[in-house]
């Protein structure tokens, strides 16, 4: 905004006695020109062989055809600038942009995302203030990287210690242990990121993000208010089965999975199943991509997680991790939950093997042969007198 700030320098001031309080037009023109920069550096932005057609008329000025070389890709577009009513408009796109050196230099995030990224951008701001310019802000950006790497929100440790998980008494115990089997798994690398950012009064709508990895491939929905700094999405993600068997009694209560595992699992733990499950159409999960490489993994299962809150305080984001599930699979683990039997009296049983274990011994009783019988005659009886 600068450009627009010296221009009104310039600008012929509107006598007090006028009506209107519409600025007086900048009596300025520029018909055919043209910048040619070797090289302009500002802060650690190192921007070469920048070159454009410039002209202005009617208070605004155009940079027509402009190509730039920065952050080691090329960017092509066009952008005009409205001098008295800071109206802002660009459309540029560029390639071969090195993410990882544009979030550094520009806004010193380090280790937040890599690759080589692919860009267009059509979008308008107005405004003299950051905030009336987000405010104002709307249009739509497109981007694809390529071969890249998430940093910290990409490692599966730290997509797991989501908050409902973090506070259930039912993973405290193995939540240490599972959290350093994870550790040596990579699940940051990722052959495509790819989206659409709708921007409207101020808020960034992702309408959706996927990436592909090789066992974690992403589907992020939902919308980022820029000014309070506060995001609300949703990520969903489809994850290899390698992984799934790391993660212990909270692997072991996905719906999925819930049949095979539930022989060891605790009794409360299964019966709470329902608690971390979300059930979704199976349109909606096969909206999740599929991995890279056209790996197939028939038992890969599927997860939601529930960001929200101030992007400053990361750690605090992941509200809620739960598993992903068809009507049909959900249905199957209630019907196997609701199958389990009731502990006998007395019963020490922690698991639900355990329980089966003790019922298939209580049969063999005299105490259950009698009970039976007599269960039995009551049941006659009933039959008789009706």
């Amino acid at each position: 905004m600068k450009v627009s700030e010296k221009a009104m320098k310039y600008t012929p001031k509107t006598p007090s006695y006028a009506k209107s309080s519409t600025p007086a037009n900048i009596p300025i023109e520029i018909k055919d020109g043209r910048i040619d920069f070797n090289r302009i550096i500002t802060g650690k932005i190192d921007i070469k062989n920048t070159t454009a057609r410039i002209s202005m008329a009617r208070n605004v000025f155009y940079i027509r055809n402009l190509r730039t070389n920065i952050f080691n890709g090329r960017v092509r577009g066009n952008i005009s600038a409205n001098l008295l009513s800071m109206l802002l408009r660009i459309r540029v796109s560029g390639n071969n942009v090195d993410v990882e050196k544009a979030l550094l230099d520009a806004a010193g995030m380090k280790d937040t995302l890599s690759g080589t990224a692919s860009f267009d951008t059509d979008i308008s701001l107005k405004g003299s203030t950051y905030e009336e310019q987000v405010k104002s802000l709307k249009g739509t950006v497109n981007f694809n990287v390529q071969d890249g790497q998430f940093g910290p929100f990409g490692k599966i440790e730290n997509l797991i210690i989501a908050e409902n998980i973090r506070e259930s008494q039912l993973f405290q115990t193995a939540l240490g242990g599972i959290i350093s089997g994870l550790t040596t798994i990579d699940t940051t690398h990722f052959s495509e990121l790819k989206g659409t950012l709708k921007f409207n009064d101020g808020i960034c709508n992702i309408e959706p993000i996927t990436s592909l990895g090789n066992i974690l491939s992403l589907y992020i929905s939902g919308n980022f208010d820029i000014l309070k700094n506060y995001a609300d999405m949703s990520v969903r993600a489809r994850m290899a089965s390698l992984i799934s068997n790391l993660l212990g009694p909270i692997g072991a209560i996905n719906p999925a999975n819930l049949i095979n595992s539930a022989a060891s699992l605790n009794i409360v733990t299964a019966k709470a199943f329902s608690i971390f499950c979300v059930m979704l159409p199976e349109e909606e999960i096969n909206a999740i991509p599929s991995f890279s490489n056209k790996y197939v993994d028939n038992s890969a299962t599927k997860f939601q997680l529930i960001v929200r809150g101030d992007a400053a305080k990361p750690l605090t984001l992941i509200k809620s991790f739960k598993w992903l599930a068809t009507e049909n699979e959900y249905e199957n683990a209630v019907n196997y939950v609701n199958s389990i039997p009731e502990p006998v009296e007395g019963s020490q049983a922690t698991t639900i093997e355990q329980v089966v274990q003790e019922r298939e011994a209580e049969k063999k009783t005299l105490k259950y042969k009698v009970k039976n019988l007599f269960n039995k005659k009551d049941e006659n009886v009933q039959e008789n007198n009706e």
